[in-house]
């Protein structure tokens, strides 16, 4: 749902001692801990229709050329 917090991580369940990658999903269980996890932005470009995860730099700028 709109507004949700989630996830991007590979995460560990306390409850089963299971492993699971959440992408762009909720936590199983409030509990549970991220093992390796990824920060940064995630935009949704209408005219494209497509996800896209820019440097902060490119979404401020967005003609900036970046080399990485």
């Amino acid at each position: 749902m709109f507004g949700n917090p989630v996830v991007n991580a590979i995460m560990y369940s306390t409850d089963t001692t299971s492993i699971y990658s959440g992408f762009l999903s909720p936590k199983g269980n409030r509990n549970d801990k991220k093992l390796v996890s990824a920060d940064g932005f995630l935009t949704f470009d209408r005219e494209a229709n497509e996800y896209r995860s820019p440097i902060k730099k490119k979404l401020i700028e967005p003609n900036l050329q970046v080399i990485i």
